[in-house]
């Protein structure tokens, strides 16, 4: 997780990358909103994520089987 502190505000962005968008949903969804002095949340989703020449920047889960 990476947090940033707008200087001009009390807004925090924060960067998160979770397995699925289940866990995803329940942070933002259930976890965030429960914790004192959050007002609101908001999410953008990014489904893939590329390093400047092109590969994942973690790598990627074996295939089940």
């Amino acid at each position: 997780m990476t947090i940033e502190r707008a200087a001009a505000g009390h807004d925090i962005l924060t960067a998160v990358a979770t397995r699925d968008l289940p866990t995803m949903s329940r942070y933002t969804r259930d976890l965030l909103p429960r914790l004192p002095g959050i007002t609101d949340v908001q999410a953008r989703i990014v489904t893939h994520m590329f390093t400047a020449d092109g590969s994942p920047p973690w790598p990627r889960p074996s295939a089940p089987g």
